[in-house]
């Protein structure tokens, strides 16, 4: 079994699908009849900042257990409203070894939660 501290991010800053003049984004160009905005990808350096963390509790899965049953645990755990699917979710896995992940929205790229891995009930080899 595996054993993951759930910490829930509280995140500044936006998205580039949120870009907008009014945010001064240097990304986005006023149109020519000054009415809408366009969006320029190549300029757009905006993104989501970590501000705080809060641990918020622990789930335990398997050690084969796929983005999905992650997914359920948190949703079992009350950490995660019922109804989410999984195609409202991203798992990033950065070092590719289970560790740390993080949890976004899929739609947004906006984080919302850290999984720790913190210990097992056995060693591995």
């Amino acid at each position: 079994m595996i054993h993951y501290k759930v910490t829930s991010l509280d995140v500044w800053g936006h998205g580039s699908h949120e870009c907008s003049i009014s945010y001064d984004c240097p990304c986005m160009i006023k149109g020519d009849e000054g009415e809408h905005e366009e969006h320029d990808e190549n300029v757009c350096d905006c993104h989501y900042d970590v501000n705080d963390w809060y641990a918020i509790g622990t789930i335990t899965i398997d050690e084969e257990t796929s983005d999905a049953g992650i997914l359920a645990a948190l949703i079992e755990a009350g950490f995660v409203r019922e109804g989410i699917t999984m195609a409202q979710v991203a798992f990033d896995d950065p070092s590719c070894d289970g560790w740390n992940i993080r949890i976004e929205e899929a739609n947004t790229g906006r984080p919302v939660f850290d999984l720790q891995r913190v210990g097992e009930d056995h060693d591995h080899v």
